[in-house]
């Protein structure tokens, strides 16, 4: 690499002479005929700079031969070095960054001289998303291989400038799980785009493939992970290059989070590869196999829940002859660890990671800041380090496992994870994860989540219900609910329904029955006095019933009392029921709940986005604080969730065929002639905002409050957008004229030629919102003479967050509604 720096400095030093003296070019001549020489050729990046200066020294000498040499030979290198991922060979995130930036250097070089850059160059394009997705929830990058920090915010790309602003500009990339081939797993719950601060999110990776790369170290199977602000489990970086006891340490396994043979030497030669990985709704497992060791075979098996944002790890140890084995994890430096017989606790402020042993582990031993051998530390820059906790588990035997659950937490009655075998080969796990408790079965065929505890019969049914089957033709959920009427339908005429429902089901699929309505069907038939099949157990528990069917026997939720009725008109009318209505339209059940109160103002709200691990369906948003206020008010719940569990933001669109916006407006019209009230205020945050700016299009003179909304389905990140559309138009033109006023509240207003007052109300730290959704909303209305709109901006901090209620109440007071400022003035 110093002759490509020595290069460099000779032709730059040319400039410095209005006539080059002879020596100088002599010399430059000298080192490109010496670049040129492949015998002289380095590997990586010390290429790279090689080449590079061989196009800049050949470019000066007007060296046409030598100027093609250069550009074949970084060709050559370009598709050796990067794959179709985007992720580069050296093994290290920092390395990845910099060769990215180096090879930008090399094109750019290329463009000043005129010449068109390769096909090759289009191999960087994906670069950008992959350090995206090795960056943590706090803007750092997770050190993996040789590095002590560092984070993408140099680096020019949507998904980059996303990552380093806590969401606040840029793009978030399309997927929550990345698995990368040439050695990199990365996972998290979110990317903050759901009003989550970013830096709350849940992140892990997990290493596999070569254990020889350029930078990289042996970190075949080495876990991390960051959960509520902080990088619990760590790896432990560089040090510094050369011989030293710490750069052994950190190179080698015992400085990884992961299994370490004692007395045995590591073959830095085995590909740790990746055996198997699923993914369900509910989680993600990736198996990794490591014959490392000799005659020992090494396998990891890491299941992410999704909902639990805990991973459960299960170590397995084959060996031809007794072996020790140590399995080890690092603390980050500032975290403080507790160890008791069975569980570690790393704390540090007011936030805490717990992890959990279950069944045999050898004893719990930590490890500190030791030196004979290097044992408990961590790399922070250039030749320093700082002592950290190393939390280690060790067994002695042939046929050894450890099973670890990192991120649990312990009950309200003081148990922890825990460990059943249900039936030979197969291990069912409780554990108390971020939104309560759930249980992981184990089988050799991969593994399910539930939340209820599973049964020994049948039990490869639970694998196969899992698999996301092909979606068939589906009747929708109106033809068996058709015949049906609140009030009035018998148990045995509802056990027919509920029968043919099942039916259908297991002829259509789960997937075709989720989009047809026919799960949330099924759920509202039963009510809570009929059964549900066993396999819908988990759906009943994350959507309540919705329909009422004896009048006397309400069913009821944390809303309030349900009750019924067999139309729109008649729910619409019934003004003064305080409580939640539901009705059928078509395959939905539309659920609202209506708060009524004094004022000549009907105020309507909208949800956004919903952690479906955290909430059931359906959620009425605000609906406490909003509660005791004393003015007429409706709050909707969104029933497009009921097409997919694994959607958490509908915007209300409904289904293919139904235009639930309108339909929403329709109730609206009604409930207000049943007041008999003139004025609507619509408002909601997010995905809720979109839902309100849609739904005023079809109320002449509504007022609209929108918190940081989005105002096209199809501007907005597409992990969220493209579920939605998949699920609500699928297969479709989303741009032909029907759908893409549903999309888009512009072309809606267009199309109506509507007649509204906005009030959008913007977080400055969320300036996606203003410059995809806001901006070009307010450009597209802006010739419609019925349309007004004004901005107020605060301050809430970086990302899509959240208004408080204060805010939230505010804000409505600030748009007419009298009643709600009376109330306020008098609170203050």
């Amino acid at each position: 690499m110093g002759d490509a720096l020595r290069t460099y400095v000779l032709a730059f030093g040319l400039a410095m002479y209005e006539q080059a003296p002879e020596w100088l070019v002599q010399a430059l001549e000298a080192h490109a005929q010496w670049l040129a020489d492949e015998k002289n050729l380095g590997h990586g990046n010390h290429a790279l700079h090689q080449h590079q200066a061989l196009f800049v020294a050949a470019s000066i000498l007007e060296n046409k031969k030598l100027v093609e040499l250069s550009i074949s030979r970084m060709g050559e290198l370009a598709t050796k070095s990067y794959d179709a991922q985007g992720v580069n060979e050296e093994g290290s995130i920092s390395y990845q960054e910099a060769n990215y930036r180096w090879w930008h250097e090399a094109l750019r070089r290329l463009d000043l001289e005129g010449i068109e850059r390769p096909s090759w160059a289009a191999l960087l394009d994906a670069a950008p998303e992959s350090l995206a997705h090795a960056t943590q929830p706090d803007g750092n990058y997770v050190r993996i291989g040789d590095m002590d920090g560092g984070s993408p915010a140099k680096i020019k790309s949507p998904f980059t400038q996303y990552v380093s602003s806590s969401g606040s500009v840029g793009s978030a990339p399309a997927d929550l799980i990345k698995v990368y081939d040439r050695g990199y797993v990365y996972g998290r719950s979110g990317w903050g785009e759901t009003e989550r601060d970013f830096s709350q999110e849940t992140f892990f990776s997990l290493c596999f493939g070569a254990q020889r790369k350029i930078h990289g170290q042996a970190d075949g199977g080495s876990l991390t992970f960051f959960a509520n602000g902080f990088p619990w489990l760590i790896d432990t970086g560089k040090y510094l290059y050369g011989r030293h006891p710490m750069r052994t340490y950190v190179v080698n396994r015992p400085g990884h989070n992961l299994l370490v043979a004692k007395g045995r030497t590591y073959d830095r030669s085995t590909n740790v590869t990746l055996f198997r990985k699923d993914e369900s709704i509910r989680h993600f497992e990736a198996v990794t196999r490591d014959t490392g060791y000799e005659d020992v075979l090494l396998t990891r098996r890491t299941i992410f829940s999704k909902r639990g944002e805990y991973l459960l790890v299960i170590d397995a140890v084959s060996a031809k002859e007794e072996v020790e084995i140590e399995q080890r994890w690092h603390a980050h430096e500032g975290a403080t660890v507790k160890v008791h017989k069975n569980s570690a606790v790393l704390e540090r402020g007011n936030a805490q990671c717990e992890m959990h042993w279950l069944g045999r582990n050898g004893g719990l031993t930590v490890a500190r800041g030791e030196t004979k051998p290097y044992n408990g530390w961590t790399s922070t820059g250039w030749r320093k380090n700082k002592e950290t906790t190393v939390v280690g588990a060790t067994q002695k035997g042939t046929q050894l496992t450890f099973r670890t659950v990192i991120g649990a937490r312990t009950a309200a009655d003081g148990s922890m994870s825990a460990m059943r075998r249900v039936a030979t080969g197969y291990l069912e796990f409780t554990v108390h994860g971020r939104v309560g408790t759930e249980y992981v079965l184990v089988g050799k065929q991969g593994a399910v989540i539930s939340d209820h505890p599973f049964s020994d019969a049948n039990i490869e049914d639970y694998f196969t219900q899992q698999v996301v089957d092909p979606i068939s033709p589906a009747r929708g959920a109106e033809v068996f609910f058709a015949p049906l009427i609140p009030g009035i339908s018998t148990v045995d005429e509802r056990q027919a329904a509920l029968n043919a429902t099942h039916e259908e089901i297991k002829r259509a699929g789960v997937k075709s029955a989720y989009r047809q309505g026919l799960i949330s069907a099924m759920i509202d038939i039963a009510g809570t006095d009929l059964k549900l099949p066993e396999a819908l157990k988990d759906s009943a528990k994350s959507r309540t019933p919705m329909i009422s069917w004896n009048r006397d026997e309400p069913v009821a939720n944390r809303g309030g009392k349900i009750r019924s009725y067999s139309s729109r008109s008649d729910a619409a009318q019934d003004a003064r029921y305080r409580g939640i209505q539901s009705y059928r339209y078509g395959a939905l059940t539309v659920p609202v709940a209506t708060i009524p109160g004094a004022g000549d103002v009907l105020h309507v709200s909208f949800h956004g986005a919903l952690d479906r691990g955290k909430y059931s369906l359906p959620r009425f948003e605000r609906g406490q604080s909003l509660a005791n206020l004393g003015i007429n008010q409706l709050v909707f719940a969104d029933p497009t969730l009921d097409l997919d569990p694994g959607l958490n933001l509908g915007w209300f669109m409904g289904n293919n065929s139904q235009d639930l916006h309108q339909e929403i407006a329709s109730f609206i019209k009604e409930r207000m002639l049943a007041l008999g009230v003139e004025n609507v205020v619509l408002s909601g945050s997010s995905g809720g905002g979109f839902a309100a700016l849609q739904v005023a299009a079809f109320l002449l003179g509504s007022t609209v409050v929108a918190f940081n909304p989005q105002t096209s389905v199809l501007s907005y990140h597409a992990r969220l957008a493209q579920r939605a559309t998949d699920v609500v138009f699928p297969d479709q033109d989303l741009k032909s004229s029907g759908i893409i006023q549903r999309l888009d509240a512009a072309e809606r207003y267009r199309d109506m030629n509507a007649k509204v007052d906005i009030l959008f109300v913007h977080n400055d730290g969320d300036s996606h919102h203003s410059t995809a959704h806001r901006e070009p909303f307010l450009s597209a209305i802006a010739e419609l003479p019925n349309v007004s709109a004004q901005t107020v901006t605060e301050s809430w901090g970086p990302g899509h967050r959240s208004p408080s209620a204060e805010v939230y109440l505010r804000h409505l007071a600030k748009v007419g509604l009298r009643t709600l400022e009376t109330t306020m003035a008098k609170s203050h």
